[in-house]
C-alpha cells in the first residue's frame, strides 16, 4: 500500500486541539494522513482527492472516518 491522505472539510466541527488529536489517530491506527481545510477552501485537487477517497474506502470501509472521529471523541474528553 503506498500513503493515504483523506481530505476533509472543517464545516466548524473541529476545534484545533481535536483536530491535531484526530489527526494523530488516522496516522497512528490506520497511516491515514487527515487533511482538514477550511469551508469554501479551493486549495485542493478535487479529483486526487475523490480517488483517494475511493482508495480510502476501500482499503477501510465507509464509515472509517466517522468512526474514529466517534472513537477520538470519547479518547478525548477522557484526557
Amino acid at each position: 500500500m503506498g500513503k493515504f491522505r483523506l481530505f476533509v472539510e472543517n464545516a466548524g466541527q473541529f476545534d484545533e486541539g481535536f483536530a491535531r488529536f484526530l489527526r494523530e489517530r488516522m496516522m497512528a491506527q490506520y497511516g491515514i494522513e487527515l487533511v482538514i481545510y477550511p469551508s469554501g477552501s479551493t486549495d485542493r485537487d478535487k479529483c486526487y482527492s475523490n480517488e483517494m477517497d475511493k482508495i480510502i474506502y476501500e482499503n477501510f470501509g465507509a464509515g472509517i472516518l466517522a468512526d474514529t472521529e466517534q472513537e477520538a471523541r470519547v479518547l478525548y474528553r477522557k484526557r
